[in-house]
C-alpha cells in the first residue's frame, strides 16, 4: 500500500465461525484491517464503530436475514461496498440482494479472490480506479493504472474493453463504455449498449472463474453499468413525402420497419422484405398483445449447427410491438451490425399514436394501462445475454409449436433460411397438459433466463427450464423435468426458510415452490424476477393442473 493511505477496512459476518474466521485472517495477509462477526446485531455494532470500507455478508444468520443487513449497512455509510454470500442459489435473491444495496452475490464456497475481485468491480464502475471512500483497496487500487495487477485480478478484459485501457482518475460512467462500433454515416453511436459477449472464466489470481461466480459477477456488472440513456424528443425529426428524414435513429421509421428511409410512415406501411412471425408459445407481458417482425438480408442463412443456439446473419433486424387495448405503447428493435455486435434499442409510442421515439432509460407506470412498465437498456441485457446471439423468441421450438405463424419454422426450411435444417421438428413431448406446462416454462422462463447456457442470470440456480432439441424424447428427459420435479427449494411456500418445500411437488400445488414462485410480484420471491408487475393467472393455471395431474409417487 502506498504510504499515507489508509488501509482498507473490511466486515465479515457470517455464523460459521471457521469460514469467518479463515476469511479474516485472508483479508489480514491482503492488508485489510479485518474484523468478524457472528450475527447481524453484532455486524452493526461493529460497524457503528469503525464505518468499514466493505462488508461481507452471509445470507443466512442466526438473528435475522442477511439482506435486511445489507440494507441497515447501506443506511449506516451509502459508500459501503457490500458482498453478500450464500450457499443457496438464487437468481431472485441475487437480485434482490443488489436491489438493497449489495454490489455483488456470491455463492459459497467463495474464496478471498473471487470477493476482492467483486470488491474491486465496485470500486472501478463507481470510482474509474480511485481509493475508495473509506479507505485503499488492497491489491485493487488504481487497477486501471497498474495493468499487471488489473490483469491478476479481472483477467485481460472487462466486458468489452481492456481493463488497462481505463485512466486512474476516468470518471465513473467511462470506467465500463464499450468499444463503439462503425455505423451508417448520421446514425450515432451507442455507447454501453454496444458491447459484446465476453467469454465466461475471467481469470482470477491465475485461476479460471467458475462459471456461477461468472454468473453473480455479469448481474453486478449489469445492473451498475453506466452507459447513455435517452428519452423521448422530437428535436430533429422531419416529416417529408409521407416518410421521416432520416439521420439518426431517433424515430422508429429510420429503423427500416417502414421502408428505407421510412418511407411508409405515414401509411404505417411494412415492406415485403420484413416478415411477420408469431411463436406459438407465448410470452407473458403483463397482458400486452404483441406484434412480431424480422427482416433477413437476402442471400442470407440463420447458422443453426447448433439446433439450440441460433446465430443470426449480419443485417438481421427484428422488431416487437407492444400494444394496449389496441393501442402500441413501444417497440423494440434489435439489429446485428456489420462488426457481428448487436444493436438494442425501444420505441416508445406517443399516446395519440402519431410518433414513436428512442427511449433507453424505460418508463414505469405507462399511462393508460394498468401499471406497465418499459424496461430500461440494463433490465433488456439482463435477459438477452441469456443466448448465445442475444435474440429471443425466435428458435426451433416456439416456431414449429402449433399456433405459429408468419415465418415458422417449416417455412424457414421451405425457403433455404437455415444452413441446417432440422432432421425431425422438434415437438414438446406429453400430453397436452405436460406440452402446455413445459412450453410456459420454456418461453417464459428457459430461453432467457434458466438455461445451461453459461451467461444466462439463472444458470448458476441450478434450475433449467429450457427445452433442449436433443432432451425431447420424453417429459423426463428435459432438464425441466430433472431439475424440478422433487428437487429441494430454497424459497419455500411458506417464506423464504419456512417448511421444506420442492421446485415442483408432484401432486402438491400447496409445496410447490415454482407455482408459489409465479404468484408473487413486487418482492425478492417473485418470478420471473424482471420485466412483470402482474400475475399470468392463466399461466399459473397451467402449471397448477401439471403438478395436480403428476403421480404423487417420488420419481412421478
Amino acid at each position: 500500500m502506498p504510504p499515507g493511505e489508509a488501509p482498507a477496512t473490511v466486515l465479515v459476518t457470517d455464523d460459521d465461525e471457521r469460514f469467518r474466521e479463515r476469511l479474516v485472517r485472508a483479508f489480514v495477509r491482503h492488508g485489510f484491517q479485518a474484523h468478524g462477526a457472528a450475527s447481524a446485531q453484532a455486524a452493526l455494532e461493529t460497524a457503528r464503530a469503525l464505518r468499514p470500507g466493505y462488508a461481507v455478508v452471509d445470507l443466512r444468520l442466526p438473528d435475522g436475514s442477511g439482506l435486511e443487513l445489507v440494507r441497515e449497512l447501506k443506511a449506516l455509510d451509502a459508500s459501503t461496498t457490500v458482498v453478500v454470500l450464500t450457499g443457496y442459489g438464487s437468481i431472485a435473491t441475487a437480485v434482490e440482494a443488489v436491489r438493497r444495496g449489495a454490489t455483488h452475490y456470491l455463492a459459497k464456497p467463495a474464496d478471498v479472490d473471487d470477493i476482492l475481485l467483486a470488491f474491486a468491480g465496485a470500486t472501478l464502475l463507481r470510482a474509474g480506479g480511485r481509493a475508495h471512500p473509506r479507505g485503499a483497496l488492497p491489491g485493487a487500487r488504481g487497477v486501471g493504472a497498474h495493468p499487471a495487477r488489473a490483469r491478476r485480478l479481472w483477467g485481460q478484459h472487462l466486458p468489452g474493453r481492456p481493463v488497462a485501457a481505463h485512466p486512474a482518475a476516468e470518471p465513473a460512467t467511462q470506467a465500463v463504455q464499450v468499444p463503439r462500433s462503425q455505423v451508417s454515416p448520421g446514425v450515432r453511436q451507442q455507447d454501453a449498449r454496444n458491447a459484446a459477449p465476453e467469454p465466461v472464466g475471467w481469470k482470477v489470481s491465475g485461476g479460471p472463474m467458475s462459471p456461477p461466480r461468472a454468473s453473480a459477477l455479469l448481474l453486478t456488472l449489469m445492473v451498475f453499468a453506466g452507459g447513455c440513456t435517452k428519452t423521448p424528443t422530437e428535436e430533429g425529426v422531419k416529416e417529408a413525402n409521407g416518410g421521416i428524414q432520416c439521420q439518426t435513429l431517433q424515430h422508429l421509421a429510420c429503423t427500416g420497419l417502414y421502408g428505407e428511409g421510412g418511407a411508409g410512415w405515414a401509411a404505417r406501411a411494412i415492406p415485403p422484405e420484413v416478415r411477420p412471425y408469431e411463436p406459438g408459445l407465448q410470452l407473458w407481458s403483463d397482458g400486452l398483445d404483441k406484434t412480431r417482425f424480422i427482416y433477413l438480408p437476402p442471400g442470407t442463412k440463420v447458422d443453426t449447427s447448433k439446433s439450440d443456439e441460433w446465430r443470426f446473419p449480419v443485417g438481421t433486424k427484428l422488431w416487437k410491438e407492444f400494444s394496449w387495448k389496441g393501442r402500441p405503447i413501444e417497440t423494440r428493435f434489435l439489429w446485428k451490425r456489420p462488426d457481428g455486435s448487436w444493436l438494442r434499442t425501444t420505441y416508445r409510442w406517443s399516446d395519440d399514436g402519431k410518433t414513436a421515439l428512442e427511449l433507453t432509460s424505460g418508463e414505469k407506470d405507462v399511462p393508460g394501462t394498468e401499471g406497465y412498465e418499459i424496461p430500461s437498456q440494463q433490465d433488456c441485457q439482463s435477459c438477452h445475454r441469456g443466448r448465445g446471439d442475444e435474440v429471443l423468441g425466435f428458435e426451433a421450438v416456439a416456431l414449429a409449436h402449433d399456433g405459429a405463424r408468419g415465418l415458422t419454422l417449416a417455412k424457414l426450411v421451405e425457403e433455404g433460411r437455415l444452413s441446417h435444417p432440422p432432421a425431425q421438428v422438434p415437438r414438446i413431448p406429453g400430453t397436452p397438459v405436460e406440452q402446455a406446462a413445459l412450453g410456459y416454462l420454456h418461453m417464459n422462463c428457459g430461453v432467457s433466463c434458466h438455461s445451461a447456457n453459461r451467461m444466462a442470470l439463472g444458470n448458476s440456480s441450478g434450475l433449467h427450464l429450457r427445452l433442449e432439441a436433443g432432451e425431447l424424447g420424453s417429459v423426463q428427459e428435459t432438464d425441466t423435468w430433472r431439475t424440478s420435479v422433487n428437487v429441494k427449494a430454497l424459497i419455500q411456500t411458506s417464506g423464504m426458510f419456512g417448511k421444506s418445500s420442492q421446485r415442483v411437488a408432484p401432486g402438491d400445488v400447496q409445496h410447490s415452490s415454482l407455482l408459489y414462485r409465479m404468484g408473487q410480484r413486487g418482492d425478492f420471491m417473485q418470478m420471473p424476477p424482471l420485466g412483470t408487475r402482474v400475475v399470468d393467472e392463466q399461466g399459473r393455471a397451467l402449471i397448477q393442473r401439471w403438478i395436480e395431474a403428476m403421480p404423487t409417487k417420488k420419481g412421478g
